[in-house]
């Protein structure tokens, strides 16, 4: 292991930051705040409950709300992992219906369209 190896900071642009606090240099990019949303879900059975979701779970829960009955697909946002996020907000208890469609194209198959079946609602509305 090198002990004096190159100072990174004088070979990456960017990387000669100070931190405002302590005056050392600041490597690492600050994180942004994640978007954090509480929802009341009543699921197919009449029960209600709370979830606390953040990131683009809670966009996903968002949009899904949004386009009502319609459903999204991965043609309305492509290169987002739709099937984790829907996947995240099953194990949180709410209730998605997945369709299988059929879809042309130069690369023909089936596609998904994930549709919400829980009432939900954010709580502080």
């Amino acid at each position: 292991m090198q002990e004096n190896g190159p100072d990174l900071r004088q070979q990456v642009p960017g990387r000669g930051r100070q931190s405002k606090r302590t005056g050392t240099p600041d490597i690492a990019p600050k994180r942004r705040s994640r978007q954090r949303r509480e929802w009341i879900v009543t699921d197919m059975t009449g029960e209600t409950k709370n979830i606390v979701v953040t990131g683009r779970v809670a966009w996903m829960m968002e949009r899904l709300v949004e386009v009502g009955p319609v459903g999204v697909t991965t043609f309305d946002h492509p290169g987002v992992r739709l099937s984790h996020y829907v996947m995240c907000l099953r194990q949180e208890g709410v209730d998605i219906e997945t369709r299988r469609e059929p879809h042309g194209g130069a690369f023909p198959g089936r596609h998904g369209r994930y549709r919400l079946v829980s009432e939900a609602r954010r709580a502080d509305q």
